[in-house]
């Protein structure tokens, strides 16, 4: 294959490739941050409070 055909094929696609790993990242921090305030919700104490 012609080393300028490969070259210009992943400058196409770069910015797809790109928008698809920004995509992923953003899903998987969403993900994780849910996790941690499904977390944090559990763990808080809900009104009313209990008695002492």
């Amino acid at each position: 294959m012609d080393i300028e055909l490969i070259i210009t094929g992943l400058a196409l696609a770069a910015p797809f490739l790109l928008w698809l790993v920004w995509k992923a990242v953003k899903a998987t921090k969403t993900k994780a941050d849910d996790k941690v305030l499904d977390r944090l919700r559990d763990e808080t104490p809900r009104w009313p409070w209990p008695e002492d």
